[in-house]
């Protein structure tokens, strides 16, 4: 009773910020006068939609944030792979499953040319990723004429529309959850996240870590490749750090995720997050507000809600600890 009572408390918890999200956008865009209504199924299903190519990038960031290798390229490995996988599909008339293994395969190889180049250099992951940023960004302009890909059929879109997307998602969780949670991997991250050199002295094999990391990420990116080809139907190629806007975009609700995870696990806490966003920037649209004030608006939400749910989560550990030294002192 008292466990049953206890996933209750973390459920609401967890789902207490999409529900707010959702609410305020629904009096405040039928209270205010010229404001598109806000809530319909349509909209919802447009949302969940919409949210899928960034819980897939953002599980990506987050196999690799609790070690603290963050990994910027993973935009321009979303780009680049979309493009190659596109322009194979196009060229050679592929089938979709066809195209998905060519894109989770492309993906992984670009994640495991970051991990080894990580290992061999022995620098910041972020100085190793900002570089390599500019190499992939770059082969998006050369590779298959350097017009990134123009056009897609319908038939290969399926996976980025419903109810495919949402079954893509679903599985994706599934895996990522066990990937970091129930297995010899997740055990050594989480060794080297309490201290490097103690886990390494304990046994854990570092190298090893970085690569089943990236190889994993790979996975989630290739994913999130065709996600990204599927909603377009064209890639523009990436210059200038243009790639930046897929990661920046997941970067939030990586952190809130993790943050959230104290309720639930990070697959869903990721998940919340992502849709917590997008509901909160299709509240912004419905109410008028053009892009920029939608980033500023968003942007203070999200330190405003970091913050809350901080003062949650020290509240929730001060419970916890004070209940154990009332065992304590019982025993």
């Amino acid at each position: 009773m008292i466990k049953l009572k206890k996933a209750g408390i973390n459920a609401a918890i967890t789902l207490a910020m999409p529900v707010a999200v959702y609410i305020i956008f629904v009096v405040l865009t039928r209270a205010i006068p010229g404001s598109i209504p806000f809530g319909s199924v349509g909209m919802l299903l447009a949302i969940l939609q919409n949210s899928v190519l960034g819980i897939l990038v953002a599980m990506a960031l987050c196999v690799n944030m609790p070690t603290f290798r963050i990994d910027l390229s993973a935009g321009a490995v979303v780009i680049l792979t979309s493009i190659i996988s596109a322009s194979l599909t196009i060229n050679y008339d592929l089938h979709i499953m066809t195209m998905l293994l060519i894109s989770i395969v492309t993906a992984t190889a670009l994640s495991m040319i970051t991990a080894l180049t990580y290992i061999f250099l022995r620098i910041p992951m972020i100085v190793v990723s900002l570089g390599l940023v500019v190499v992939y960004e770059a082969l998006t302009g050369i590779v298959f004429g350097g017009y990134g890909v123009v056009a897609l059929g319908a038939n290969t879109r399926l996976l980025g529309w419903q109810p495919w997307a949402f079954i893509v998602a679903i599985i994706a969780m599934i895996i990522f959850h066990f990937l970091t949670e129930h297995t010899r991997f997740s055990y050594s991250t989480r060794l080297l996240s309490g201290g490097q050199a103690m886990a390494v002295k304990m046994g854990v094999k570092e190298n090893t870590n970085v690569l089943k990391a990236f190889a994993i990420a790979g996975f989630f990116l290739g994913l999130a490749a065709m996600i990204y080809v599927s909603n377009f139907g064209f890639i523009e190629v990436a210059s200038g750090m243009s790639s930046g806007t897929v990661i920046f975009e997941a970067l939030l609700p990586v952190l809130m995720g993790m943050m959230l995870a104290r309720f639930s696990c990070n697959a869903i806490g990721i998940a919340v997050s992502v849709v917590t966003l997008k509901t909160f920037s299709y509240g912004l649209f419905c109410l008028g507000y053009n892009a920029t004030v939608q980033n500023v608006v968003s942007g203070t939400f999200v330190l405003l809600l970091v913050l809350f749910m901080r003062g949650v989560a020290a509240r929730q550990q001060k419970k916890r600890i004070v209940a154990r030294a009332e065992r304590l002192a019982g025993a």
